[in-house]
């Protein structure tokens, strides 16, 4: 089969396409065939070698996956069949035909879902809703201020705040990612590649009770500046280049709650809840009450230019691989 190999860590220009012997799935193990993997942050620093986890490499990057059921493991007979519609966590694997899964880590995708949708909410919408739903407890009525809108997390992040009866602020960079905001159905958009985070917040606004912090940077202390008593600011990631420095007089004065939210290690702990998790995000959808999408859709040819465009910020919304 054909698959997109990362031999060495470095940059998306030292990809590799190659043919490589197709998965064979083990008993609770699912194959599935690839029809699109959605590209993101993540998989830009596992290539790098920068995140937590580094696989050895050589190996093959793409970590959510939607596609049909080639072939089931013994154990997972009773689950799953060929021909199935599925989204899973693969983690690595997933830019290539085929890809082993664990049966653990399958949802099924609906009809009424594309495939590349599927793909663009595994991991997005997986995130948002742990921190939105799980470690911020989002009420309705609420204020979400949304970083990064114009990003995978973000958009799931607006989509999510919505559907729980939030109003949404969605702060994104240049004019393209301030449109996607709007039509996800942000309430207010900041651009904050022309305005200051902060004035912004404080003149229109005030106050905010929830961030969304996929960004990192000084984007962190000027959105924890404007949050109001009792706020919830909940970390998801770095995309902006830089671990923040908090004075940390901050949350005290505004009696806040700092929350680092790593769905990456939920997951990894606890598989079957993390798919549970999507599962109930899937039901949401088929019922109107989310609507995942994709961004920027590539051939299988082009994929190295995915994991480029991701790294110079020039990605709009969720990043996805057609592989046939």
């Amino acid at each position: 089969m054909r698959a997109l190999r990362c031999v060495e860590y470095g940059s998306p220009e030292g990809l590799a396409f190659a043919a490589v012997p197709a998965p064979e799935p083990a008993a609770d193990e699912v194959l599935v065939e690839v029809r699109c993997c959605a590209v993101s942050f993540f998989d830009t620093l596992f290539i790098q070698g920068l995140y937590q986890i580094k696989p050895p490499v050589p190996f093959i990057p793409g970590a959510e996956v939607a596609g049909v059921v080639a072939e089931v493991g013994a154990d997972a007979a009773d689950r799953f069949r060929p021909g199935d519609r599925v989204i899973a966590l693969s983690w690595t694997g997933g830019l290539a035909e085929r890809v082993c899964v664990g049966v653990g880590e399958l949802v099924r995708l609906p009809e009424t879902v594309g495939f590349d949708a599927g793909a663009a909410m595994v991991m997005a919408y997986g995130t948002a809703a742990l921190a939105l739903d799980t470690e911020a407890r989002l009420q309705a009525g609420e204020t979400v201020l949304v970083l990064g809108g114009g990003g995978g997390v973000g958009g799931a992040a607006i989509d999510i705040a919505k559907a729980r009866g939030a109003t949404v602020i969605a702060a994104a960079s240049g004019a393209a990612k301030v449109a996607l905001c709007r039509d996800l159905g942000a309430d207010h958009m900041i651009d904050y590649g022309s305005e200051d985070l902060k004035t912004a917040i404080r003149e229109r606004f005030g106050s905010v009770d929830v961030v969304c912090d996929p960004l990192g940077g000084a984007f962190t202390e000027a959105a924890l500046r404007c949050i109001a008593k009792g706020g919830r600011h909940l970390i998801i990631g770095f995309a902006a280049g830089e671990i923040p420095r908090i004075p940390m007089n901050l949350p005290l004065l505004k009696q806040a709650r700092i929350v680092g939210v790593d769905w990456g290690d939920f997951s990894r702990r606890d598989p079957a809840a993390s798919a549970a998790r999507n599962a109930e995000l899937m039901v949401e959808v088929e019922a109107g009450r989310l609507t995942p999408r994709a961004g920027r859709c590539y051939p299988f040819a082009d994929a190295p230019r995915a994991f480029r465009d991701i790294i110079d910020r020039a990605a709009v919304g969720r990043s996805v691989v057609w592989i046939d």
